[in-house]
């Protein structure tokens, strides 16, 4: 069979597997691992992983790793036999969230299930065995079976994942079409005292407020560094002082974010101290904007902050040359020690 015959074969076996063809399926159609070396070789065929190929019309995107993993877990079957068994593997837990595009996890290894016991030589690749999973459970997504978006988010609960990562799962699956709060509350309920809720609507509930949050705290770093922005237009500041503007502006964001331990906290302001009384004395609209913010009272680090820009908001000329003066004889004395 010549090569243009042998790849048009393949691109008809690969139509429903998006581009990806594994030695063991060429063999069945009576093509050789040779063959398949030698397309590999001239740049017809790119290798995945072993035994797996992608051919020319392969459709690359954020499940291509996890579209590969499935099709290397049984690669002597196509999808169509596969999917006529109820015993094969599906996609679940952090790989599943990435299907259904709910939360930012980054898992380290593909997860998949399975109601019976299965086994992989594949390193990059965790599957559950003796998974009990209904019909319902287990659904077709972008062509891959893979747990409902209520199953992924019990799976993972079960799992004991960190609970600020579930909570932006939960949150994301709530803004889901379809996808009810009474469901999402009853997935949650086995799981629901192992992170200290009575049930799984005070879960969801926790989850809403922390997700909350952290968009509170987006939302402050974002505005402080809208005003710095809008500062820097219009008066035309140097490079220099723009990158030192840019560099408290991401501190600042991190330190509005989380609170520090206190000898890190302090030799953080003490680095930076100086350098954020100038950028408020110049550019008032920033120290407004951060001292009008409804930081948590218990951060120090934001209490700091906070404490700075309202003083400097309103800092007169003289108290400004003051306060300069007082900075340039404190600097003469550390230099004479």
């Amino acid at each position: 069979m010549s090569s243009t015959k042998t790849l048009e074969l393949l691109e008809s076996l690969a139509a429903d597997q998006w581009g990806i063809i594994t030695t063991a399926q060429a063999k069945r159609e009576g093509i050789s691992r040779l063959q398949l070396s030698r397309l590999s070789e001239r740049g017809v065929l790119t290798r995945a992983r072993q035994g797996i190929y992608h051919l020319p019309s392969a459709s690359f995107g954020p499940l291509s790793d996890i579209r590969e993993a499935w099709v290397a877990l049984r690669p002597s079957l196509f999808p169509g036999e596969r999917l006529s068994e109820k015993n094969d593997v599906f996609v679940s837990h952090e790989s599943a969230a990435i299907i259904h595009r709910i939360g930012d996890l980054i898992p380290n290894k593909h997860t998949f299930s399975s109601r019976s016991r299965k086994q992989t030589r594949h390193e990059d690749i965790l599957i559950y065995n003796y998974r009990k999973a209904s019909d319902e459970d287990v659904l077709l997504v972008e062509g891959l079976p893979v747990t409902s978006i209520e199953r992924t988010i019990a799976d993972l609960a079960d799992e004991k994942i960190e609970f600020n990562y579930l909570a932006v799962i939960v949150t994301d699956a709530l803004r889901k079409e379809g996808v009810r709060i009474a469901a999402v509350a009853e997935c949650l309920d086995a799981s629901a005292h192992a992170y200290g809720y009575a049930n799984g609507q005070a879960f969801i509930e926790a989850c809403q407020a922390e997700a909350r949050s952290d968009e509170d705290r987006e939302e402050i770093a974002h505005r402080f560094a809208t005003s710095l922005a809008v500062d820097l237009g219009f008066k035309g500041i140097s490079t220099t002082l723009a990158e030192t503007l840019e560099a408290l502006s991401k501190r600042a964001g991190s330190l509005v974010g989380d609170s520090l331990p206190q000898k890190a906290y302090a030799k953080q302001v003490e680095q930076i101290n100086k350098q954020i009384r100038q950028v408020f004395r110049q550019y008032p609209s920033v120290a407004t904007v951060l001292s009008s913010a409804d930081l948590p009272p218990s951060n120090p680090a934001a209490k700091a902050l906070r404490e700075l820009g309202s003083t400097t908001s309103a800092i007169t000329p003289e108290a400004q040359a003051k306060t300069e003066t007082e900075e340039n004889q404190e600097s003469k004395r550390k230099q004479q020690r």
